[in-house]
C-alpha cells in the first residue's frame, strides 16, 4: 500500500475540536498507511512556555502490604497528567524538557504536551494513554507487529521497529519522512504506540517542522517500553510527578 506524502485525514486537525483530537486522528492515519496488512507476531500545538522543574523523582515500584505467606499485590490508580510528566522527564532527563501543558478534554485518555529544549517552536510533542475501551477500540489493529509478507514495511516509514514485551506489551516506533499539519512541508514525525494486553494504548508523537528533532526513534521506543507507561499505573508515578508543573491548555 502507497502512502500520499501528505494524507489528506490528518488535515482534519483544522476543524477539530482540540489539538490533542486533531493528533490522535493524525496518529492514526499514519499507522493505517504505514501499518496495512500488519498481522500479530511473537516477535519481540506546543506546550505552555512555563518553565518545568529542573528535576523529578524517580517513581519506584512499591506493593501493597499483604498477609504473611501471600505474594504481595500491587496497588494500582489511574496515570495522572503529572505522572506521565515524571516518566518523560526520567527518560529524556530534566535538562531536555523546557515545559508541559495538558488539554485533557478528551473522555478516556489522559495526555501530556511537551516542549523540548532545541526543538523548533513550532514542534509538538504529545504523549497520551488512551483507556482499555478507548485504546482497544480505536488502535486495535494497529499496535501488532507485521510477520510473513507484511514485515517489510513500505517507504512511508523509516527506522522502524516493533517488539513485544515480557508483560505481552507490543511496542512500535518509527519516523514517518513527512509532516501531517497543513503547513508543516518539510518536516518529519517520529512516533509509535504501545498497546497492553488489557486494551490499553500508549501514543507518543513529536512533529517536527525540518528535518531534526531533539527526539528519536529509539528514544520513542524507550519511553513506550516502560511498564509504568499505562492506564493504570503504580501510584509511585503520579505521586513523583506532583512537583511538575503542568498546566491547562486552551486550544
Amino acid at each position: 500500500m502507497s502512502a500520499p506524502r501528505h494524507p489528506r485525514a490528518v488535515h482534519s486537525a483544522q476543524t477539530t475540536s482540540s489539538p490533542l483530537r486533531a493528533v490522535g486522528v493524525a496518529l492514526a492515519t499514519i499507522l493505517t498507511v504505514a501499518g496495512c496488512g500488519n498481522q500479530a507476531s511473537d516477535s519481540t500545538g506546543p506546550a505552555s512556555r512555563s518553565s518545568a522543574p529542573s528535576s523529578a523523582p524517580t517513581p519506584s515500584n512499591p506493593t501493597s502490604s499483604a498477609p504473611a505467606g501471600q505474594a504481595p499485590t500491587e496497588a494500582k490508580e489511574q496515570v495522572t497528567t503529572a505522572g506521565i510528566a515524571a516518566l518523560v522527564t526520567e527518560h529524556l532527563g530534566a535538562g531536555k524538557v523546557a515545559a508541559f501543558g495538558s488539554y485533557g478534554d478528551e473522555p478516556g485518555t489522559v495526555d501530556v504536551m511537551i516542549r523540548l529544549r532545541g526543538g523548533g517552536r513550532a514542534d509538538n510533542f504529545i504523549v497520551t494513554v488512551y483507556s482499555p475501551k478507548r485504546g482497544g477500540g480505536e488502535f486495535k489493529e494497529l499496535t501488532k507487529c507485521p510477520r510473513g509478507k507484511h514485515a517489510k514495511r513500505d517507504k512511508s516509514t523509516k527506522r522502524f521497529t516493533c517488539h513485544r514485551l515480557a508483560n505481552g506489551t507490543t511496542v512500535t516506533a518509527y519516523l514517518v519522512p513527512y509532516g501531517f499539519s497543513d503547513d508543516n512541508s518539510r518536516g518529519h514525525v517520529v512516533t509509535g504506540l504501545a498497546g497492553a494486553p488489557d486494551g490499553s494504548v500508549t501514543m507518543a508523537l513529536y512533529e517536527s517542522y525540518d528535518r531534526s528533532a531533539p527526539i528519536t526513534v529509539a528514544d520513542v521506543d524507550k519511553l513506550l517500553s516502560d511498564p509504568r507507561l499505562i492506564w493504570m499505573t503504580d501510584p509511585a508515578v503520579n505521586a513523583a510527578g506532583k512537583g511538575l508543573h503542568v498546566p491547562r491548555l486552551r486550544g
